[in-house]
């Protein structure tokens, strides 16, 4: 399957790398939980940055939309909960 250009097919190497942030995340999160839209659900850049290190071997040069296809969705799908709320939400605070 193809999307926008993305193969959809998760090669092993990615798929092993999703099942180790995962159950990092999971560690550092037992049990992630839904909360309200707003600024209580927020993603830290320290948070960003780990996503980001942790796949940039595959990230490359892409842009967010494989981003979230390739990474995202898989990791968050069977919770089915949005990115911040499965990695623990932040306060975000508005000037």
């Amino acid at each position: 399957l193809r999307l926008c250009g993305i193969s959809m097919r998760r090669s092993p190497q990615i798929k092993r790398r999703l099942a180790e942030y995962r159950g990092k995340i999971l560690r550092r999160n037992p049990d992630p939980r839904p909360c309200e839209s707003g600024p209580g659900r927020a993603v830290t850049a320290f948070q960003l940055n780990e996503l980001y290190e942790h796949f940039k071997s595959f990230i490359n040069d892409r842009d967010m939309y494989y981003i979230a296809s390739a990474i995202i969705k898989p990791m968050t799908q069977s919770h089915r909960l949005s990115f911040a709320e499965f990695v623990g939400p932040s306060s975000v605070q508005f000037f």
